[in-house]
């Protein structure tokens, strides 16, 4: 078990750790219906971009919040972690992330005994690409509030491609609280990294068993119903967590159609949704025969994702590759070696993703894909070493 676990685990039955949970954010009625309100327009599948009205509407209601109760540190956390949100796809993303870190850092200031503050930090962290000052932020978050990160922690930890810590981390989380779904979600988090369907599903059916209704379990349940294929679930899902929300329904099943390479349905929901994802919209329209169209589209994404490129994230660096395969220009290469040599390592993804199509045939990407398939066969080794250490 790592260390950092054993250190952070000691207080959790304390009795000032269940009093501080047991605290309310604020006295003030008034601000504390602002922050729940703007709580609720967070977007359930955020992507690139997503939901942005409904974050800048947040904005102002946790202004608002904060005007009423200037104490009120989980409004300044959530605030933060709003102006993280849009300032990954802004054109100025240093304005919007350093402003998100003043607000985390005051967050925590006014209630250094609340985890939403070392939270907010962890999410700015992460975006600006220092994944071990993520990591310190989500510790001191779970020594507060006990593994109440589990998810980011193990996010974080795949992003060093180390599955044996992050497993760990799942284990020791399910054995605290062996009916937390969050656990289950982070668990087939894991799997779907290193293209472990069967496992990802029987965790999800396993999760469903304990309690059918879960926000991270369905979320976590369309990633395995768009690889695998599966349309008659994916929509009745869809229609369940989307219920009030047409557009947000549509920007899913055009994700859907993608994956189904079905490029005709893909452009027509993506077109009507909530938030269409140029990349996608391209791609759409290079399969549909208008490609000096979707050369234009993608061209313009690639300008958007290299100015973050100084933030060492490796998506961006992922998703150039991607554009670049869609329009077969041999650029895709240098860009997806890039990406895994930063630790890019979603293998379901990889393996299934439909940007890829037109260049899946080359010597080059045959050549990395032999090289990732067994990157990928040596972290399922370790991750089953781990496996057997926990048990015995």
């Amino acid at each position: 078990m790592p260390n950092e676990l054993q250190e952070n685990s000691s207080s959790i039955f304390s009795n000032a750790d269940k009093k501080r949970l047991a605290t309310a954010p604020t006295l003030n009625t008034e601000a504390y219906d602002l922050y729940l309100k703007a709580s609720s327009l967070i977007s359930p599948r955020m992507g690139l971009g997503g939901k942005l009205l409904n974050r800048q509407k947040g904005i102002e209601l946790l202004k608002e919040a904060i005007r009423i109760d200037a104490e009120f540190s989980d409004a300044y956390a959530l605030l933060s972690t709003n102006y993280t949100y849009i300032g990954i796809s802004a054109a100025n993303p240093k304005h919007w992330l350093d402003s998100a870190t003043i607000l985390a850092k005051k967050a925590t200031r006014i209630s250094p005994d609340r985890e939403r503050g070392y939270m907010a930090l962890a999410y700015v962290n992460q975006w600006e690409g220092l994944h071990d000052e993520q990591r310190k932020w989500l510790l001191k978050a779970h020594e507060i509030k006990p593994f109440s990160t589990v998810f980011d922690i193990v996010e974080n930890y795949t992003r060093k491609n180390d599955y044996e810590k992050a497993y760990t981390w799942v284990l020791k989380a399910e054995k605290y609280d062996p009916s937390e779904l969050g656990y289950y979600a982070a668990k087939g988090f894991i799997f779907f990294n290193l293209g472990m369907l069967d496992s990802l599903k029987n965790t999800i059916d396993r999760a469903r068993r304990i309690k059918n209704v879960s926000a991270d379990i369905d979320e976590l349940t369309l990633d395995y119903y768009a690889v695998t294929r599966k349309q008659d679930e994916y929509i009745k899902l869809s229609k369940k967590i989307f219920a009030l929300d047409e557009k947000e329904f549509a920007y899913n099943m055009g994700i859907f159609y993608t994956f189904q390479r079905d490029w005709k349905m893909a452009d027509s929901s993506l077109s009507v949704s909530s938030r269409p994802d140029e990349m996608d919209i391209g791609l759409a329209n290079i399969h549909l025969g208008n490609t000096e169209q979707g050369k234009m589209i993608l061209e313009k994404v690639i300008q958007e994702r290299k100015r973050f490129l100084g933030f060492e994230d490796y998506w961006h660096y992922y998703d150039i590759s991607r554009c670049y395969a869609a329009m077969q220009d041999s650029r895709y290469i240098e860009y997806l070696n890039k990406a895994f040599q930063k630790g890019w390592h979603w293998y379901s993804w990889f393996e299934h993703d439909p940007f890829l199509d037109l260049v899946r045939e080359t010597p080059e990407f045959k050549k990395l894909r032999q090289k990732i398939y067994e990157r990928n066969e040596g972290f399922k080794a370790e991750l089953y070493a781990a496996i057997r250490r926990y048990e015995n």
